[in-house]
Protein backbone atom coordinates (compact mmCIF):
# COMPACT_ATOMS: atom_id res chain seq x y z
CA UNK A 1 0.00 0.00 0.00
CA UNK A 2 2.73 2.56 1.12
CA UNK A 3 4.46 1.74 -2.44
CA UNK A 4 1.38 2.35 -4.51
CA UNK A 5 0.95 5.86 -2.56
CA UNK A 6 4.23 6.82 -3.39
CA UNK A 7 4.13 6.18 -6.66
CA UNK A 8 1.06 7.82 -6.78
CA UNK A 9 2.62 10.81 -5.26
CA UNK A 10 5.66 10.52 -8.15
CA UNK A 11 3.21 10.58 -10.25
CA UNK A 12 1.40 13.90 -9.53
CA UNK A 13 4.50 15.51 -8.37
CA UNK A 14 6.22 14.75 -12.03
CA UNK A 15 2.42 15.52 -13.99
CA UNK A 16 3.37 12.38 -15.94
CA UNK A 17 0.04 11.94 -17.25
CA UNK A 18 -1.13 9.26 -20.17
CA UNK A 19 -3.66 11.75 -21.41
CA UNK A 20 -2.95 13.59 -24.31
CA UNK A 21 -4.67 16.92 -22.33
CA UNK A 22 -4.74 17.15 -18.69
CA UNK A 23 -7.41 15.71 -17.12
CA UNK A 24 -10.48 18.60 -16.20
CA UNK A 25 -10.18 20.32 -13.37
CA UNK A 26 -13.19 20.19 -10.56
CA UNK A 27 -16.13 22.87 -11.23
CA UNK A 28 -16.79 22.78 -7.78
CA UNK A 29 -19.17 25.79 -6.35
CA UNK A 30 -21.54 26.20 -3.51
CA UNK A 31 -22.74 29.58 -2.52
CA UNK A 32 -23.32 28.04 1.22
CA UNK A 33 -19.34 27.25 1.66
CA UNK A 34 -17.03 30.36 2.63
CA UNK A 35 -14.02 30.63 0.28
CA UNK A 36 -11.38 28.46 2.01
CA UNK A 37 -13.67 25.95 2.32
CA UNK A 38 -14.57 26.23 -1.41
CA UNK A 39 -10.80 26.17 -2.26
CA UNK A 40 -9.56 23.24 -0.12
CA UNK A 41 -12.55 21.26 -1.75
CA UNK A 42 -11.55 22.28 -4.97
CA UNK A 43 -8.18 21.21 -4.71
CA UNK A 44 -9.17 17.97 -3.21
CA UNK A 45 -11.03 17.29 -5.76
CA UNK A 46 -8.45 18.04 -8.43
CA UNK A 47 -6.12 15.71 -7.03
CA UNK A 48 -8.59 12.85 -6.63
CA UNK A 49 -9.34 13.51 -10.28
CA UNK A 50 -5.87 13.88 -11.60
CA UNK A 51 -4.57 10.58 -9.13
CA UNK A 52 -7.78 8.87 -11.01
CA UNK A 53 -7.19 9.58 -14.56
CA UNK A 54 -3.12 8.97 -14.26
CA UNK A 55 -4.24 5.29 -13.17
CA UNK A 56 -5.80 4.40 -16.38
CA UNK A 57 -8.67 2.71 -14.72
CA UNK A 58 -12.06 1.33 -17.93
CA UNK A 59 -14.32 1.89 -14.43
CA UNK A 60 -14.79 3.64 -11.59
CA UNK A 61 -16.95 3.46 -8.39
CA UNK A 62 -16.80 6.44 -6.20
CA UNK A 63 -18.94 5.68 -3.08
CA UNK A 64 -20.37 9.05 -1.97
CA UNK A 65 -20.30 10.63 -5.08
CA UNK A 66 -22.56 13.69 -3.50
CA UNK A 67 -23.00 16.73 -6.15
CA UNK A 68 -21.41 14.88 -8.90
CA UNK A 69 -18.16 17.17 -9.24
CA UNK A 70 -15.82 14.10 -9.18
CA UNK A 71 -17.87 11.67 -11.12
CA UNK A 72 -19.13 14.30 -13.77
CA UNK A 73 -14.73 15.12 -14.43
CA UNK A 74 -13.88 11.16 -14.78
CA UNK A 75 -16.57 10.37 -17.05
CA UNK A 76 -15.62 13.29 -19.44
CA UNK A 77 -12.27 11.45 -19.96
CA UNK A 78 -14.61 8.26 -21.25
CA UNK A 79 -13.83 6.14 -17.80
CA UNK A 80 -17.10 4.36 -17.73
CA UNK A 81 -18.29 5.72 -13.75
CA UNK A 82 -21.10 4.66 -11.50
CA UNK A 83 -21.39 6.17 -8.12
CA UNK A 84 -23.66 6.16 -4.92
CA UNK A 85 -25.01 9.18 -2.59
CA UNK A 86 -27.40 8.28 0.13
CA UNK A 87 -28.06 11.76 0.99
CA UNK A 88 -31.13 13.05 -0.50
CA UNK A 89 -30.45 16.57 -1.27
CA UNK A 90 -26.58 15.86 -2.50
CA UNK A 91 -28.16 13.06 -5.27
CA UNK A 92 -31.06 15.97 -6.06
CA UNK A 93 -27.88 18.54 -7.00
CA UNK A 94 -26.03 15.77 -8.75
CA UNK A 95 -29.20 15.20 -10.66
CA UNK A 96 -29.58 18.74 -11.17
CA UNK A 97 -26.17 19.50 -12.40
CA UNK A 98 -25.46 15.97 -14.04
CA UNK A 99 -28.29 14.44 -15.30
CA UNK A 100 -26.66 12.21 -17.66
CA UNK A 101 -24.29 10.83 -14.75
CA UNK A 102 -24.74 7.35 -13.70
CA UNK A 103 -25.56 7.69 -9.82
CA UNK A 104 -27.94 5.46 -7.85
CA UNK A 105 -29.22 6.75 -4.28
CA UNK A 106 -27.81 3.93 -2.36
CA UNK A 107 -25.74 3.52 1.04
CA UNK A 108 -22.45 1.88 1.25
CA UNK A 109 -23.79 -0.95 3.37
CA UNK A 110 -26.37 -2.03 0.26
CA UNK A 111 -25.79 -4.76 -1.51
CA UNK A 112 -23.79 -4.18 -4.05
CA UNK A 113 -25.15 -7.12 -6.47
CA UNK A 114 -28.54 -5.71 -5.79
CA UNK A 115 -27.66 -2.44 -7.15
CA UNK A 116 -26.48 -3.88 -10.53
CA UNK A 117 -23.67 -1.16 -10.72
CA UNK A 118 -20.65 -4.58 -12.26
CA UNK A 119 -17.49 -4.96 -11.26
CA UNK A 120 -15.29 -1.80 -11.17
CA UNK A 121 -11.16 -1.23 -11.68
CA UNK A 122 -11.03 1.17 -9.13
CA UNK A 123 -13.20 2.30 -6.22
CA UNK A 124 -12.93 5.71 -4.23
CA UNK A 125 -14.58 7.53 -1.65
CA UNK A 126 -13.90 10.84 -0.20
CA UNK A 127 -15.32 12.91 2.82
CA UNK A 128 -17.75 9.68 3.69
CA UNK A 129 -15.98 7.15 6.47
CA UNK A 130 -16.29 9.95 8.77
CA UNK A 131 -19.94 9.78 8.85
CA UNK A 132 -20.51 6.42 9.10
CA UNK A 133 -22.24 4.15 11.74
CA UNK A 134 -20.56 0.93 11.09
CA UNK A 135 -17.14 2.06 9.44
CA UNK A 136 -15.41 -0.92 9.97
CA UNK A 137 -18.23 -2.56 7.79
CA UNK A 138 -17.52 0.09 5.31
CA UNK A 139 -13.77 -1.10 4.39
CA UNK A 140 -13.80 -4.65 4.99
Amino acid sequence: MMQLQERNLTNMENRNSAFATPAPLSEYTHPEANEKALRNAKTIHDTMIRTICELLPASVLEIGAGAGVVGAAIASQGICYAGIEPDPTSFAVCRRDHPDLNVVAASCYDEPGILGLGKFDLVTSNDVIEHLYQPRRFVT
